[in-house]
């Protein structure tokens, strides 16, 4: 278990306190959808927000910001994880009065909202903790994706890489009785991977009638239009995380079966190595041997993604950076693909 995670399960009895009475409170507002709940007031609407607004995000502590800029960020960052609960507590309301219970329990959703929260800031930490400013690289995410003609879901077609991968999953979970440490990882995330996706997808707004997202009704609601902003930023943010996890698993579950078509998958897609911590042992060899020995496809691949997203994490621990100085910064590390990748691809910058 991931130690960010393991901290973040210590506070499950005290994030299940304020959520089970969010619960209570939401249920007794009873509204159609968490859109009329934001702009529609109601008794219990300000106690639920201040309730959110509350709940302490062990992950988000970890952070250093030192600008009112970073500070702000950083404060967006703790909201954007409260209009995530907020969506957690409203998909466990009752389906119908004739089904009372909700579908999930306070800690059941303090557990669900933990994972969230590490899948969602872990990569970050990472960069702070190798000297990576994550305040700046998230404003960078949202330009990159703004300035790219290709970086919406839609033209994505996010939906069907997800409900691919998704699909994929399930195919190899039944196929394969003896699961290896790395591919329960590997579900494991894709799992909350997806369910970040869609909470992603409803912040947005997207499939839903409302004129206005629930990323602008939550910053009216707070009196701080200015937030929503900041809010769409880490949504970038995040759609770029997931873009790149759906795409490497469905990829990688693509050919566990046909182990011989690897060395030519990781040519053309070298971006499945950049995960090793999913990768069984036999595929790793091969993702190392294609490493040292790089075709010039897969160098192009490589030097492409360094030049366009600046950065270049395996299992999100950087390992190159083109920084804001336009230098090419090579980060120690243990790691033998890393290191692979530094020799090469750092020849080819010089």
């Amino acid at each position: 278990m991931p130690f960010l995670l393991w901290m973040g399960l210590l506070f499950l009895p005290l994030l299940a306190n304020p959520i089970q009475e969010m619960q209570i409170l939401y249920e007794q507002a009873h509204p159609p959808s968490l859109h009329a709940f934001l702009t529609n007031l109601s008794p219990q609407r300000q106690q639920i927000l201040q309730l959110a607004q509350s709940v302490a995000i062990h992950i988000l502590k970890q952070f250093k910001a030192s600008t009112p800029k970073e500070r702000a960020m950083l404060e967006a960052m703790h909201l954007f994880s409260t209009l995530a609960l907020l969506e957690l507590i409203k998909e466990s309301m009752p389906d119908s009065p004739e089904v009372p219970s909700f579908s999930k329990t306070a800690k059941q959703i303090a557990l669900d909202f933990s994972q969230i929260n590490a899948f969602l800031y872990t990569p970050l930490l990472q960069l702070q903790q190798h000297g990576i400013n994550p305040f700046t690289h998230i404003e960078f995410i949202h330009h990159y994706t703004n300035t790219h003609a290709c970086w919406t879901p839609d033209c994505l077609n996010m939906d069907e890489i997800w409900q691919d991968t998704d699909s994929l999953e399930v195919g190899v979970y039944n196929d394969t009785p003896h699961k290896s440490p790395a591919l329960i990882h590997l579900f494991q995330d894709l799992d909350t991977g997806l369910s970040v996706y869609g909470i992603l997808n409803r912040l947005m707004g997207l499939g839903d009638d409302s004129p206005t997202t629930l990323v602008v009704d939550f910053s009216q609601a707070l009196g701080d239009p200015n937030l929503a902003t900041l809010l769409y930023q880490l949504l970038d943010y995040h759609y770029f995380q997931s873009i790149h996890l759906a795409k490497m698993g469905r990829a990688y579950l693509k050919i566990l079966a046909q182990l011989k078509s690897a060395p030519s998958q990781i040519e053309s897609t070298p971006e499945i190595c950049l995960y090793p911590s999913y990768l069984d042992s036999k595929f790793l060899d091969l993702c190392l041997k294609s490493f040292q020995n790089p075709s010039k496809t897969l160098i192009q691949r490589m030097q492409k993604k360094l030049k366009e997203e600046r950065l270049i994490t395996l299992d999100y621990i950087p390992c190159l950076y083109d920084n804001p100085h336009q230098q090419i910064q090579a980060f120690k590390s243990n790691n033998v693909l890393c290191l692979a990748l530094q020799k090469n691809l750092g020849r080819e910058f010089q």
